[in-house]
């Protein structure tokens, strides 16, 4: 069926758990036993995309997500792209060390190094 869902379900363990900007977190997993070719397939046809994650202690079952409150994709988003970047951005600052005196200094470089790459790209597209 060209349609059908793909879902990924493996034994694993919750290996760590960080708290990110913006109230995100990474969450990270390993699976518990030696995945098959085509479960590996599957998994890296999931690589990088978005989803939904489910976690349970025991095998989950359909009766035990027929239930699950239904969530819209957005409905946790409280920022902007732009906010987000920012956000991003300040944890990046943060990292390297405050490398300029202010955060609003070193937003603005990164920006205007943006803005030069956009640029760049405009300029090889019009030949």
């Amino acid at each position: 069926m060209a349609n059908e869902k793909k879902v990924f379900q493996v034994p694993a363990c919750m290996t760590g758990c960080n708290a990110l900007s913006n109230a995100v977190l990474k969450l990270v997993f390993r699976t518990q036993e030696s995945m098959n070719s085509e479960s590996m397939k599957l998994l890296f046809e999931l690589y990088e995309k978005t989803g939904w994650l489910s976690f349970n202690v025991e095998s989950i079952e359909a009766e035990n997500i027929a239930n699950l409150p239904v969530i819209k994709a957005g409905e946790y988003e409280s920022k902007t792209p732009g906010q987000r970047l920012r956000s991003t951005l300040y944890v990046l600052w943060t990292k390297k060390g405050k490398p300029e005196k202010t955060f609003e200094e070193y937003y603005m470089k990164c920006m205007a190094r943006f803005q030069d790459q956009v640029i760049q790209q405009i300029e090889e597209c019009e030949g």
